[in-house]
């Protein structure tokens, strides 16, 4: 008697199984909060929020020059101011 036989599937790979505590997964952090919490975040918060600000014109520092020029001209009048 002749039997059919398949061969059968290669069992499908899986990842090996991970000691405990191998891969502790941390609680997700909202980074701006954290940003708000750091000195120094704070610092480049601030002095992000001046640049635009200067950019928009809303100091009475370098308005009598439009565009990108704006920026080194504000520089150089509160590097003589200061």
């Amino acid at each position: 008697m002749i039997t059919d036989t398949a061969t059968p599937a290669p069992p499908t790979p899986t990842r090996p199984a991970a000691p405990p505590n191998a891969q502790v997964r941390t609680p997700s952090i909202d980074y701006a909060t954290a940003l708000r919490t750091d000195q120094t975040a704070q610092v480049i918060i601030a002095g992000h929020a001046f640049m635009q600000n200067l950019r928009r014109g809303l100091y009475e520092i370098a308005l009598d020059i439009a565009g990108p020029e704006r920026v080194a001209v504000a520089f150089t009048e509160l590097a003589l101011a200061v």
